[in-house]
């Protein structure tokens, strides 16, 4: 009897988040109702992609980019974000405008369900203790998720893109964060790493998430007056993250740092008789 109410239980948890990750998906289209009835290619100012899905996943291939000639370390962040979506369109035949619609839509439903979860933890841990109704909590994360959608700030960088995946995943990433400082566990300190990598699509993204590290760290360190269970959990959870995320980066960090070291910064070679 009591695993059947057990397994009655986690059903219906599973359905209220299926519902309410539908409703945000469901709010994320009509920024793009648009583009869903009518053909034609999403493109903004400068933010233009390649014409086909090859040519997009060759732009993530190489440290130099040939059109131009020059060097496409950013490109190389992004490849984890870029390679699975584009692994899809390439084997199911998608049309770049069809790609390029489901990466929108995809990325600017996926900062609305990153609030959610993160909203959603926050309330069943700060009130475990309170019997607050089912439908109030969700439709309340549900709100979080879509003001984060829907705030100026994210509607007018959704545009440049390349910055904004960073924006979706913070607050996933800072429900990692705390997790892992509250219980530093091997998988929670790995999946960080991951969303860190996967999300890390361009240099500010990358500063933004050590910002928010070292500042919980911090954090967490004075408001337990630097006791010895802090000092170990925080050096565990920097050291671990910051290893991992250099192996899972090293392709594009590797040549940055060379870079640095020869004092050779990333220019073609005919740059010197060009003035600035």
């Amino acid at each position: 009897m009591g695993a059947s109410a057990t397994g009655s239980t986690g059903q219906k948890r599973f359905l209220w988040h299926a519902v309410s990750l539908a409703i945000i998906l469901f709010a994320a289209f009509f920024l793009f109702y648009k583009h869903i009835f009518s053909s034609g290619m999403l493109m903004h100012v400068d933010m233009t992609f390649p014409t086909t899905v090859d040519r997009n996943l060759i732009l993530y291939n190489h440290t130099w980019w040939q059109y131009g000639s020059v060097q496409n370390i950013w490109n190389l962040q992004r490849a984890f974000w870029a390679y699975p979506l584009l692994g899809a369109a390439r084997l199911f035949h998608f049309s770049v405008e069809t790609y390029l619609l489901i990466l929108f839509v995809g990325t600017f439903a996926l900062a609305g369900a990153s609030m959610y979860a993160l909203c959603f933890d926050t309330v069943t841990r700060v009130f475990k203790d309170e019997k607050i109704n089912l439908f109030a909590r969700h439709a309340g994360c549900i709100f979080a998720g879509l003001v984060f959608m829907y705030n100026p700030f994210s509607v007018s960088h959704l545009w440049p893109y390349f910055g904004y995946p960073g924006y979706a995943t913070l607050p996933l990433a800072f429900l990692l964060l705390t997790r892992a400082f509250r219980s530093p566990r091997t998988w929670i300190i790995v999946l960080l790493a991951i969303v860190l990598t996967v999300a890390g699509t361009s240099p500010i993204n990358v500063i933004w998430y050590w910002f928010m590290i070292a500042a919980f760290a911090v954090f967490h360190l004075v408001s337990r007056h630097f006791d010895r269970e802090s000092l170990v959990t925080a050096v565990k959870v920097l050291f671990s993250t910051a290893a991992l995320f250099v192996v899972l980066n090293f392709a594009w960090i590797f040549p940055y740092a060379e870079a640095q070291v020869a004092r050779k910064p990333f220019n073609p070679s005919y740059a010197t008789i060009f003035s600035r």
